[in-house]
């Protein structure tokens, strides 16, 4: 049995490097053996590792101008050829945890339905069905969807007019999750002004 772990590190951070990969306990803090991190559209590195549960595992960013990244999970400083390093953590133990709690209890949405999307501006009767079949239905999952994903997406639904919204989905979603229907008015406005 194992634990899929995702690791992200932010735009911010990564900034002019073209990719980079995961070292750390997992392979020996071996340069050579570092997992290859996927360049998302808006700048991210991600990833993913199964790992052993039950167990507590450190490990750093290597980015492609070699620098050493940290994510914004819990760090820990170690002393590493006489230098002080801060290391990230990613506790297993506890991701199991939550891991299995959710089987437990899948996540629905506050209807128990599915929800409304086209209320999200730019997604069209004909998007909505295609996230529906991407298991999309709820303005949570919409909100947690990556940019990457969402461009597979629209890519099917081959919608040039509308395609200029996609950015701001999550955002517009997490409003509508939340039950902030005047700040998602505002919003969507602001965003139709720009465009």
């Amino acid at each position: 049995m194992s634990v899929k772990v995702d690791f992200y590190l932010k735009a911010t951070r990564v900034q002019e490097a073209k990719g980079g990969f995961l070292v750390g306990d997992f392979n020996q803090w071996d340069v050579n053996k570092g997992i290859a991190l996927n360049l998302n559209a808006d700048g991210s590195l991600s990833g993913s590792l199964n790992l052993s549960p039950g167990k507590k595992y450190e490990y750093r960013y290597l980015l492609s101008d070699g620098r050493w990244e940290n994510d914004d999970n819990p760090k820990v400083l170690k002393n590493a050829y006489g230098q002080i390093v801060e290391n990230c953590v990613v506790d297993t133990k506890q991701l199991a945890k939550k891991q299995s709690n959710s089987e437990l209890k899948p996540e629905k949405t506050s209807s128990g339905k599915t929800e409304d999307l086209t209320k999200i501006l730019g997604i069209t009767p004909k998007i909505q069905t295609l996230l529906k079949s991407e298991s999309i239905t709820s303005y949570v999952e919409l909100g947690r969807c990556t940019i990457k994903k969402l461009l597979i997406i629209l890519d099917i639904a081959n919608n040039k007019k509308k395609i200029n919204y996609y950015t701001t989905w999550a955002k517009q979603a997490k409003l509508a999750a939340a039950g902030k229907w005047e700040d998602l008015a505002d919003l969507q406005n602001k965003i139709e002004s720009e465009a």
